[in-house]
């Protein structure tokens, strides 16, 4: 687990995730805790950046694979604000 530093009230902490399915594959997943160290935006992304001006990039899929449409912009909620199409 990785935790970063609070920007706009939310901190990105990183956790280890299991893949249940068979076969499937473990990894770190991302997301966002408040100062209370519960997770608002729960942790289900491959990278995160901090936020700024209420909206922060977060990849959507492996991030050393590139693809142009692997990341959207969220707000503090966690809803997609905007994504590639």
């Amino acid at each position: 687990m990785e935790a970063r530093y609070f920007q706009e009230g939310l901190a990105s902490v990183s956790v280890v995730v299991e893949d249940l399915q068979p076969g499937g594959i473990s990894g770190v997943k991302w997301g966002y805790i408040d100062k209370s160290g519960v997770f608002v935006i729960e942790p289900v992304y491959f990278q995160v950046e901090p936020f700024h001006n209420g909206l922060a990039k977060v990849y959507l899929y492996d991030s050393s694979v590139p693809n142009p449409d692997s990341y959207a912009y969220i707000d503090k909620k966690g809803a997609i604000i905007w994504e590639p199409k």
